[in-house]
């Protein structure tokens, strides 16, 4: 009887320490998992970080293009373009610069 029950209790405590072996193997298997998981979406995102900086850096190009079309084909003479653009930009950052000092002007007022 006593060699049964050795036999017995050897038994349950190589069970336990396999238990406990497939048990580790799992959390290394699944910590492993989650960490291809995070790589692969920062790659995703990389991607389309990248993917979203070159339709930025496309708009941008289309809009200067455009412009120096634009103005390569007005129908005015290049003197007078240029003198029309300089008061337009002038009168627009007068504009800007009024708006900041009303509302710097109305911050102060607030406080």
């Amino acid at each position: 009887m006593t060699n049964q029950a050795n036999e017995a209790n050897e038994s349950d405590e190589v069970n336990e320490g396999n238990q406990a072996n497939e048990a580790n193997e799992s959390n290394e298997v699944n910590e492993v998992n989650e960490a291809n998981e995070a790589n692969e979406s920062n790659e995703a995102n990389e991607a389309n970080d990248k993917k979203d900086k070159s339709i930025i850096t496309g708009l941008l190009a289309g809009a200067l293009a455009g412009a120096a079309l634009g103005l390569m084909f007005a129908p005015k003479a290049g003197k007078e373009t240029r003198e029309i653009v300089r008061r337009k930009s002038r009168d627009y950052t007068s504009a800007v610069r009024e708006k900041i000092r009303r509302k710097g002007n109305a911050g102060e007022k607030d406080e």
